[in-house]
């Protein structure tokens, strides 16, 4: 669960890299602009935002789902919570 959790927050940011690097090549002069060249780009910036929300999302779903698994399963968490005073 924790690869899974770092596989899709790592996804997330990849799609977060790509919308930074497609921003940056549309305001670049018309000779070197990558939107001007392949119009077809811009509509790349909703399914990428897209990808941000969901894989972040469920990264985060994932590694709570592992931290909760981890705390459950800690036997010496159960111990000291019992057993020592505050």
């Amino acid at each position: 669960m924790k690869k899974i959790g770092y596989l899709l927050l790592s996804l997330s940011a990849g799609c977060i890299l790509l919308i930074l690097l497609l921003t940056l090549f549309s305001v670049l002069p018309e000779p070197i602009s990558l939107i001007k060249q392949f119009p077809v780009l811009l509509r790349a910036y909703g399914p990428l935002g897209l990808g941000v929300i969901w894989f972040g999302f469920v990264g985060i779903v994932f590694l709570a789902g592992q931290v909760i698994k981890d705390r459950l399963g800690n036997k010496e968490d159960n111990y000291y919570e019992r057993n020592v005073d505050r």
